[in-house]
């Protein structure tokens, strides 16, 4: 039995908390033993639901040297030798850290996972990079990134796509999906979605922008954003600026999107920067067209003009040309959701990345 001890910052909504959510949830069953340390959040009960202790210590910075940081060395060093952990796995920069000085005071293995891109400028990460033993890179562009900024060793990294829970997304009833169209007020068709937190980098400035062009093909388009964060004042105002109040619905955050998925005749995923997409893996298990920008690890879980539609020129105009081309063709629509579900199926199982991931523990565990 192997344990590991996943350390991240929070359990709020979003990829890094899904990601060790799904995995805890695989190892069931498996010789892997997971224990999780963080600030708690949103999804703690969904831990507790699936029989996974969960340790509750102050760990809410975004600075890496924080004192809470040195505070939570002696918490985290006593919780892996009470419970003889044999890998800690960091998720975050500032359990990065953490999980540095911890293996060294421990003597245990350390490794993380690089979720996205990181500004390689910046002089602490280039003091104290802290990948650890050996690093999962969720795409093979977020493993170009490490090698090429941080100079980080290719025999130390492992490409491991983050992987989706496919027992998910059952089809749901055409009665379910009119209920909840009727309850959010959502036309017939069309209906846009997407899912991501209200930060710049997440890039729904551009979808609304976009919004603006397909209401002219479409003046009954429904555009719904799923998620919370920063910059949703600010979004709403661009609504407001662009003269789309009815053309757009917020939805708060939900661990539970696969319903929502049902509604959606396209989902759009306009990220500026991406290391993989968990919602645009998720979108495409569930048979949607997807469209996304041509960012980070996107080319991995798209193939172009088959699973999906990449957009080359980032433009709200050229976002709103791929939506107009897909909602103007059902054969076309039919065609692409079909590859994406298949696409998801074969290349995204939440299992297969489960597989990997434990191959990869029993791999760092044997190297001396």
């Amino acid at each position: 039995m192997i344990k590991v001890l996943f350390l991240t910052t929070h359990l709020n909504i979003g990829g890094i908390s899904l990601y060790i959510y799904n995995l805890c949830k695989a190892f069931k069953g498996m010789d892997i033993k997971p224990y999780v340390v963080s600030s708690g959040g949103d999804l703690e009960k969904e831990f507790h639901d699936i029989g996974i202790e969960l340790n509750t210590i102050d760990l809410k910075t975004k600075f890496e040297f924080h004192p809470k940081i040195f505070f939570a060395i002696f918490k985290v060093v006593n919780f892996i030798k009470e419970n003889d952990i044999d890998i800690i796995h960091a998720n975050t920069r500032v359990t990065q850290i953490l999980a540095a000085i911890c293996s060294r005071l421990a003597g245990k293995k350390f490794v993380s996972t690089c979720h996205g891109y990181f500004n390689f400028k910046r002089y602490s990460r280039k003091l104290f990079s802290a990948w650890g033993d050996f690093v999962i890179a969720i795409s093979r562009q977020v493993q170009r990134h490490l090698i090429d900024d941080f100079k980080i060793n290719p025999d130390k990294i492992r490409v491991i796509h983050n992987g989706v829970d496919l027992k998910k997304f059952k089809v749901s009833s055409a009665d379910r999906v009119k209920q909840l169209k009727d309850k959010l007020r959502l036309p017939t068709f069309p209906v846009i979605g997407s899912i991501g937190r209200f930060s710049p980098v997440k890039g729904f400035d551009k979808l609304i922008g976009a919004m603006r062009h397909v209401v002219k093909d479409f003046p009954n388009a429904q555009l719904i954003l799923i998620g919370e964060g920063p910059d949703k004042e600010k979004l709403e105002r661009l609504c407001a600026e662009e003269r789309l109040e009815n053309n757009v619905i917020f939805i708060p955050a939900t661990i539970n999107t696969a319903e929502y998925f049902m509604l959606m005749d396209v989902f759009i995923f306009p990220s500026r920067q991406e290391g993989l997409g968990l919602s645009l893996i998720e979108a495409m298990a569930n048979g949607r067209v997807c469209i996304a920008s041509d960012a980070g690890g996107i080319k991995d879980v798209i193939d172009d003009g088959v699973s999906g539609i990449i957009v080359k020129d980032y433009k709200s105009s050229a976002f709103a040309k791929a939506i107009v081309v897909v909602l103007k063709n059902e054969t076309l629509r039919q065609k692409i959701a079909e590859q994406a579900k298949i696409k998801a199926e074969n290349s995204f199982s939440i299992e297969e990345t489960a597989d990997k991931t434990a191959a990869f523990y029993k791999e760092v565990l044997n190297k001396t």
